[in-house]
Formats: C-alpha cells, sequence, structure tokens
C-alpha cells in the first residue's frame, strides 16, 4: 500500500506533503521568493494524438522565473505524467518563461529528497531542470545563491513531446532516476557549496513542523 504524504501548513500554506514543506524552507531561508500552486495550465499535445493535460506546478520562484516539481520518487510517477510535464516544456507548451530557456534559470525545475549532509560538502548539489531550445533539454543546474540558479549543458540529453508517450519519459525518466533519487555523485566537485545554501539545505533537512506552522 503506498504511504500516504502528510499535508503540512507552513507559512501560511497548507502543502501537500511534508517533503513541499521542507523545499519551502529552504527557499526561505536561502531567499528565494516563491508562490505555491498559484496557477494551473492546460496541457495539449502540439502534435500527435493531441492528448489534453490539467498541470499544477507546485512552486514558482519568481526572481528566478523557475517553476517546481517536487516528488518524494519516481514510484507513482507514470509515463503518462512525464509525457504532461514534456509537452509544458515543448514547443508551444504553456509554462510562462519556458521558452528558448537552455542555459538560463528557467524551466521545469524537478526536486526530490533534500540532498544530505556530505552531498552538500562534497560539491554544490546538482539538480535536474527540463529547458527548451527548438525541443526538449533534460539539463542539470545548481544553486549558488537566492539569485543565482546555474543551468549547464554538460551531460543534457534531448527529448521531443511531439513523439508521444513513452518515448519522451524513456528519456527523462532514467535521468530523473539517477540524478535525483539515485546516485550522489551528480555534484559539481570543482563548485564547494556556498555557506548560504549549505544552511538553507541543513535548515530543510532539520525543519521540524509538529509544534505549529514554524520548523524547530
Amino acid at each position: 500500500m503506498p504511504i500516504k504524504a502528510i499535508e503540512t501548513v507552513y507559512r501560511g500554506y497548507r502543502f501537500r506533503s511534508r517533503l513541499e514543506a521542507r523545499w519551502a524552507v529552504f527557499f526561505d531561508t536561502l531567499g528565494v521568493r516563491y508562490e505555491y500552486e498559484s496557477q494551473g495550465f492546460c496541457v495539449g499535445a502540439i502534435y500527435g494524438n493531441g492528448r489534453e493535460w490539467t498541470y499544477l506546478p507546485d512552486f514558482h520562484l519568481i526572481d528566478l522565473g523557475t517553476w517546481v516539481e517536487v516528488k518524494g520518487s519516481l514510484n507513482e510517477v507514470t509515463d503518462d505524467y512525464l509525457e504532461m510535464v514534456a509537452a509544458s516544456i515543448d514547443w508551444g507548451g504553456c509554462l510562462p518563461g519556458v521558452a528558448d530557456a537552455e542555459g538560463s534559470s528557467r524551466g521545469l525545475l524537478w526536486l526530490g529528497p533534500i540532498p544530505d549532509e556530505d552531498r552538500c560538502r562534497a560539491g554544490a548539489p546538482t539538480h535536474v531542470i527540463l529547458q527548451h531550445s527548438k525541443g526538449g533539454w533534460v539539463n542539470l543546474c545548481n544553486f549558488f545563491g537566492p539569485d543565482r540558479l546555474e543551468a549547464t549543458e554538460s551531460g543534457s540529453h534531448y527529448f521531443d513531446s511531439t513523439w508521444g508517450n513513452p518515448a519522451c519519459a524513456k528519456v527523462i525518466r532514467p535521468i530523473l532516476a539517477e540524478a535525483v533519487y539515485g546516485s550522489p555523485g551528480y555534484v559539481h566537485l570543482s563548485r564547494l557549496c556556498a555557506d548560504p545554501v549549505f544552511l538553507a539545505y541543513r535548515a530543510a533537512r532539520q525543519a521540524r513542523f509538529e509544534h505549529g506552522e514554524q520548523p524547530r
């Protein structure tokens, strides 16, 4: 039986899971302005099967122009869901600011469990961001401060949502599985985690919500 996520109230938001609340603590500690579930979108494939979905991203990082999806694991993430995510990024996609996003901070950032202490000490933890540039790209990125989310083209992988399910999912899923939920080796060893970012990850890991809205 799947484990039910614990709804958590923090800073006036009712988050659908404690993990989402922890990432909100990370953003607050680092000074990243965000909105939670601020806007939903109708997503439709521009070619192929003509399917349509309703998509509500978890966060919008206001100053970075980044949308955020938080998932504790890939166990319940279907190929159909990944197809929807791909269609929201690809040409004609609905997410504002995503067009020609590759190499910028814009796109759809996929966040899993909060990186552990050892990973932060080894180097700046690397996250996965889906971006658009004449098609969809899965890139890696790092936080280096409240206004610095840097994406790199190294290790980028191309996907095209017009291929339809499950082609784009076959590209996206293994990268998410390894970079977000698997190998802790996805770090830029030459770029150490800046102190404010390190402290933000620590605050998120250590946050306790059992005694009211403010984490302890």
